[in-house]
């Protein structure tokens, strides 16, 4: 008995330190601003529904467990109430102690300890079989669009689907060398496999009780009907927090949650939350978002469970007392020890549903305090975040990129100096200028700047050549002479109007092929030369090309900016490497250099996906409307209004990546794809837009700090900026005298 109570106690240890480990590696994770939004978003008719459908698996939960006791007729409404406490204390505390609820209940109603050890073994059998199948079948349909960790949760499905099936076809077709097998084995071995020979024992027994009275196929049943409800219930909660998933994702990630919750049997609170976080993060979501999402899913099923278990118990307990009652027994100790248990749950169940009310009336004030903060100051929601950003610019005026090993890239310094011209700040802008100068124009045959900029192989700091590094982007190229020349007529300085002549021309004579005759802007001067040249159709840029005809007569301008617009609508519509397009840009193509045909990218690490670059189209024609009205741009952003519409109202949901087919690759989502969409599509859908910015934009902002949230890095930082500075008119055309204040 003593080796006993100190394995459980070695198991209940062993838990908590499970659950505080878990609480120290997700806490930091959890990003408030998501769970802030969460809570504000939630939808009520969601949360019912998913609650009527979990009420459904509960009911099917105390079935099984009726089901897997056929030799004591335990009324249904009872086992309603055991399932549900038992599913509390499993949720709550570790499993070995949520387990004895179950023992210590079922032992009131006259199950002796062996049955209802059995019991719990079976039914945990069959829940591994219905749960790893389930997995596997899930993860496989999703390799083609997950890839490696699609199969590894497949093979992992497959792996303990096969032992638990072989478990439990051993255990219940050849019981006696199975048991002759177990207790030889217990006599060898009697302190390390004695308890798992005697849990063997109790599986076979249940399994022949099951068989004996024609109950097993119901009970397989039951346990697949369980996980159906239950992950439609998951569904409906993550809906009802504005999280949409596709339907394998889904069943992946809740069944992974599961395995991840139950199999070592030693869980507790946090592990369900980190199996969500493995499970869902298969897909490509980052862990903040999932657990954000998690935290409100699974305080809703607990209420759930406790919900549930308090009616359960309300109505088992009337039962209990009438038949006290006519049995003649004195039920007044029955009726305080009622009253005591009752009261506990009421207690518990109000408690948790004024925290979670708490929480949400809490949570969401800020959601929408920033809202209406950013619609009455919209011009210093911009201006303070540029404040915040340039401060983070180090003092010599260098960019840099902390998630990526601290580099500094061309693009990174061009955002800057936008930004800076853009909110007339010319100290920082001369800081950026200089140090972009001096360390990045290091390429001996033009004016252009090296691309790349870090820590090299040998300790040095410098262009990282080893990597390609002293290559140009045209992006940053053209985005330094816009910001050059709009610094030369805000500041009334010729000498930043002569730097961006001379980018501008070296940009035409490397970064420019020409076709048949007609100019294209390539990706940078290493796709000068190239077969079939690359392009970036994010590095169109439209907007800019008519301010660079004013300074720069001596290049025909407008017509690269016709030939832009034509390769973009090429690279839109064509179905490139798939069957058909679904209308949106990719971020990378090519050109025939023979007919000027758009082409699939002949690099194997640029694909024709719509992800990190090619959003940034919609804003740079978005722009293009703002100063020029080339109704070109105005046709284009109506042209994907119609595809980002769609995913908006069927999905609640824009992702981060698609195919160009429009089939979702990963499903998280992506803030800067959200503030240029919302920024971008204001002029053809404004309905669409503010409704994108309002639940997913102006969140963003944190007013107290009156910078954006800090869970953005480099890259967002600057896109979301730049969304809100174009969504609130505040990126103008400084070329034109007139804009200037």
């Amino acid at each position: 008995m003593e080796h006993r109570h100190r394995q459980m106690l070695i198991k209940l240890g062993l838990g908590a330190l499970v659950t505080a480990a878990m609480a120290v590696l997700l806490v930091p994770i959890l990003d408030v601003a998501d769970l802030r939004k969460l809570v504000q978003e939630v939808d009520p008719l969601w949360i019912m529904g998913g609650l009527i459908v979990y009420a459904g698996a509960y009911a099917a939960r105390a079935a099984r467990f009726r089901t897997l006791l056929p030799e004591h007729e335990i009324p249904f409404i009872t086992m309603m109430r055991i399932t549900s406490i038992h599913g509390v204390a499993v949720r709550i505390f570790p499993n070995p102690l949520g387990e004895i609820t179950f023992v210590t209940q079922s032992k009131s109603l006259g199950v002796g300890y062996a049955s209802s050890i059995s019991t719990l073994i079976a039914y945990r059998a069959l829940d591994f079989l219905v749960v790893a199948i389930l997995l596997a079948v899930g993860a496989g349909l999703l390799i083609p669009s997950v890839g490696m960790p699609a199969i590894i949760a497949a093979l992992a499905g497959a792996l303990v689907a096969a032992l638990a099936l072989t478990l439990i076809i051993l255990a219940s077709f050849q019981q006696r060398p199975v048991l002759l097998f177990l207790r030889s084995m217990a006599r060898r071995f009697p302190r390390y496999l004695g308890r798992l020979a005697g849990k063997g024992e109790l599986l076979v027994n249940s399994l022949r009780t099951l068989r004996e009275h024609r109950t097993y196929m119901q009970a397989a049943l039951y346990s697949v009907l369980v996980w159906v409800l239950m992950i439609g219930a998951y569904g409906m909660f993550f809906k009802a927090v504005g999280i949409a998933f596709p339907l394998m994702v889904l069943v992946v990630g809740s069944m992974i949650q599961v395995l991840i919750n139950t199999a070592p049997n030693i869980a507790g609170l946090g592990t369900m939350e980190a199996g969500w976080a493995l499970g869902l993060g298969i897909s490509g979501i980052p862990a903040a978002e999932i657990l954000a999402g998690a935290l409100v899913v699974n305080i809703t099923t607990l209420l759930g469970t406790l919900f549930f278990g308090l009616i359960g118990f309300v109505v088992a307990a009337d039962e209990g007392r009438k038949r006290a009652i006519e049995a003649g027994d004195d039920p007044k100790f029955f009726k305080r020890s009622t009253a005591q248990i009752l009261g506990t749950h009421t207690l518990i169940v109000l408690l948790a549903v004024g925290v979670l009310l708490g929480a949400r009336s809490y949570l969401s004030q800020p959601a929408s305090s920033t809202l209406r903060f950013f619609e009455t100051y919209p011009d210093a929601v911009v201006e303070t975040t540029w404040v915040a950003y340039s401060g983070r610019i180090q003092k010599d005026g260098r960019t840099i990129d902390r998630s990526r090993n601290y580099l500094t890239t061309s693009e990174g310094q061009s955002y800057s100096l936008l930004r800076a011209v853009w909110m007339d700040d010319r100290e920082t802008f001369d800081r950026v200028l200089k140090w972009t100068n001096h360390n990045l124009r290091k390429r001996p045959d033009d004016k252009l700047f090296a691309w790349l900029w870090g820590e090299n192989p040998d300790g040095s700091w410098d262009v990282m050549r080893g990597e390609g590094g002293i290559n140009t982007a045209a992006d940053a190229d053209q985005d330094i002479a816009l910001a050059l020349i709009f610094a030369s007529q805000r500041w009334n300085e010729d000498d930043y109007l002569d730097q961006a002549q001379q980018i501008l021309n070296d940009i035409w004579r490397t970064e420019v092929v020409t076709i048949n005759g007609t100019p294209y802007l390539v990706a940078g001067n290493w796709a000068y030369d190239e077969l079939n040249p690359t392009v970036n159709p994010s590095y169109l840029a439209f907007a800019a090309y008519p301010i660079f005809a004013e300074v720069d007569p001596t290049h025909p301008w407008l017509l690269l900016k016709d030939s832009s617009y034509d390769v973009l609508l090429a690279s839109t519509n064509d179905p490139l490497d798939m069957l058909e397009s679904a209308g949106i840009p990719p971020d990378w193509v090519a050109l025939d250099r023979e007919t000027g045909l758009v082409v699939t990218p002949s690099h194997a690490d640029k694909s024709t996906h719509f992800s990190d670059d090619a959003f940034r189209v919609l804003w740079r024609v978005a722009l293009d409307w703002s100063w020029h009205r080339d109704p070109r741009a105005r046709e284009y952003l109506e042209q994907q209004a119609m595809f980002f519409e769609t995913e908006w109202k069927e999905n609640g949901v824009v992702y981060g990546t698609y195919s160009h087919s429009g089939d979702p690759l990963t499903f998280n989502e992506n803030n800067s794809v959200y503030a240029t969409l919302a920024s971008s599509l204001a002029s053809v859908k404004p309905e669409l837009a503010q409704e994108i910015f309002s639940s997913k934009v102006a969140s963003l902002y944190d007013p107290d700090t009156e910078d954006l949230i800090p869970s953005l890095g480099y890259y967002p930082q600057n896109w979301v900026w730049f969304g809100m500075a174009l969504y609130s008119q505040n990126v103008p055309n400084l070329a034109q005298a007139n804009t200037l204040p």
